[in-house]
């Protein structure tokens, strides 16, 4: 099993690569488990105590997905898009799989 993180241009440059994964029956990936985070939240916005916003949140114009994938072998167009943003700062990931994010980036890192 290894746990990878992507960012993609735009959402439609996602779905071109997701529609090559092999789908079962219902239309779920046969080989791994995705998560669609869309644009992330770089900057949290703040409001006054009135809930009047004061400053918006600053967004990524990235496209992030996050992909446990079932297999040691993971398909090779996946790969221009992994990025490895360092475990602390990892705001959003699956749940219970942030060891094996450390563990991946570790090996990446070493």
């Amino acid at each position: 099993m290894q746990y990878r993180k992507y960012e993609f241009s735009n959402p439609q440059e996602w779905n071109t690569l997701k529609n090559t994964l092999e789908l079962d029956s219902n239309k779920y990936p046969i080989n791994c488990s995705i998560v669609e985070y869309g644009n992330l939240i770089l900057i949290h916005g703040n409001a006054d105590s009135e809930g009047n916003l004061l400053t918006p949140h600053t967004y990524s114009n990235k496209y992030a997905v996050d992909i446990l994938w079932a297999e040691d072998t993971i398909p090779s167009t996946f790969t221009q898009y992994e990025v490895w943003p360092r475990p602390a700062s990892c705001r959003y990931m699956f749940l219970g799989m942030g060891g094996l994010y450390q563990e991946g980036y570790d090996k990446r890192n070493q």
